[in-house]
């Protein structure tokens, strides 16, 4: 895999960088990748998910024919804002943006791989699998663009995505994301003259988020409570509070335990005040698990101890693109790609990690054909 032309890829990678795509403004990085990926013989398609998502881009689909079983690799093209005007600066070997803006690592670092590992197969004639390509927007938004995709134009059963952080990671395992909007009525009363005939909604909230447990609450479930409201004005009783839980679990069953904790800290708390409250449940991910055992996390391991590179298994948190590959029937698991810091100022990605992401990609190509 020596074949990958590092000041090639970083170049590439500045240029991806430097192309503002926040989430639903990636018009102009569909517009360079469809270019590029057709420079490389690809049989390049673009979807129609602005009738599904604000955006003023689209989901990139290309296709390479090889031998063997096919694989689709992805990335997404959209950052986190401040993600306009980005300066790439290298400096001692990593990339970083000037200081003002994220640098957009958090995905062009997986684009730009995957476009090198196509570059080297253009250029080599090497032998390779049957090879989709998928470049989503609004991934940062709630993996919209990937949960609206094709994908009926997707042959392939295994996917990866490079949009982790250190190379060597296989992520296989992602947990059901729910998020419980809950909203306390009480009654307004004068806080003077009739404080007593009021019901305080914003205690009686207030009490109840005292008792929800915060943080990771056992191994498989992480707990958040966020956008505590409760608008009014000081001289009355409030007659309306709520907040949001946001639940991570990797087990349904764990899920469904804590949400009936939670149920019975509803009913007990307004209950003690006289208060009434109302629940909605949305979800926000259906969770994802690729066993260690499946022929996929095989290959990439193999892969990577072919490259001298240390896999490592892990659970992930966060989201990404993968997630909704799995909800659509496909074995798939998120790569490291090398970045680091990312939705931050501080973000940065060393060439030497670009690199070996790249002779990954190349590496999953060429394999198991």
């Amino acid at each position: 895999m020596n074949m990958v032309d590092e000041k090639r890829l970083v170049q590439r990678f500045v240029q991806y960088a430097a192309c503002a795509s926040e989430s639903g403004h990636e018009r102009q990085m569909c517009l360079l990748l469809e270019q590029q990926l057709q420079e490389l013989g690809l049989d390049v398609f673009r979807d129609d998910v602005r009738k599904a998502v604000q955006t003023d881009g689209w989901n990139v689909y290309a296709s390479l024919p090889g031998t063997g079983e096919p694989m689709l690799f992805s990335a997404h093209m959209d950052t986190v804002c401040p993600g306009s005007g980005v300066k790439p600066v290298l400096r001692d070997g990593t990339i970083y943006s000037s200081g003002d803006t994220i640098l957009g690592a958090d995905d062009k670092a997986g684009i730009a791989e995957i476009l090198e590992a196509l570059t080297c197969l253009h250029e080599s004639g090497l032998p390779h699998r049957p090879i989709e390509v998928l470049f989503t927007v609004r991934e940062e938004t709630g993996l919209e663009g990937s949960a609206n995709a094709c994908y009926d134009r997707i042959r392939s059963k295994t996917g990866v995505s490079f949009d982790s952080g250190p190379i060597g990671r296989i992520v296989i395992e992602n947990p059901i994301q729910q998020v419980l909007f809950l909203q306390v009525q009480g009654k307004a009363s004068h806080s003077g003259s009739h404080y007593d005939d009021g019901i305080h909604a914003l205690k009686c909230a207030a009490d109840m988020i005292a008792q929800i447990p915060c943080g990771h609450v056992d191994a498989d479930t992480a707990v958040n409570v966020a956008n505590f409201l409760s608008p009014g004005q000081a001289n009355s009783v409030p007659d309306l509070a709520s907040f949001e839980i946001e639940i991570r679990c990797f087990s349904a069953q764990k899920l469904e335990t804590f949400r009936e904790k939670l149920r019975a800290i509803f009913e007990r708390v307004t209950q003690s005040y006289g208060a009434q409250y109302t629940l909605r449940t949305e979800l926000r991910s259906p969770g994802m698990q690729l066993g260690r055992a499946h022929p996929l996390v095989g290959q990439v391991c193999a892969v990577y101890e072919a490259l001298g590179i240390e896999p490592k298994i892990a659970r992930g948190y966060g989201g990404h693109d993968g997630v909704s590959f799995a909800a659509h029937g496909l074995a798939a698991a998120n790569l490291g790609c090398g970045f680091a810091g990312c939705h931050s100022l501080d973000e940065h990605v060393r060439v030497e990690d670009l690199t070996r992401g790249a002779r990954v990609a190349l590496g999953l190509m060429t394999c198991c054909r």
